[in-house]
């Protein structure tokens, strides 16, 4: 069983629309990520992640949103080895 919690800090950067609009920077943001895992055997582990746990609205690059809060979920099966 584990888990884990990011953060992660992303100041104001040179950006552009390269339209004229007069963008010229990206702003800033934080985001904060969690996940865990738990090994149901040794060859089966379920998992799930959280990301942008806040629900900030950022772009990683200028006019292309990024996605709210979002999550996955799943299961790893691993076949052969020891």
């Amino acid at each position: 069983m584990g888990s884990g919690l990011s953060r992660e800090l992303v100041g104001r950067r040179a950006d552009s629309d390269f339209l004229g609009f007069g963008v010229s920077h990206a702003p800033g943001c934080v985001l904060v990520n969690a996940g865990g895992w738990y090994a149901a055997t040794s060859r089966v582990t379920a998992y799930v992640n959280v990301e942008n746990l806040l629900n900030r609205f950022y772009e990683e690059v200028t006019g292309y949103p990024a996605l709210g809060a979002n999550f996955r979920a799943g299961m790893r099966f691993r076949i052969g080895g020891k």
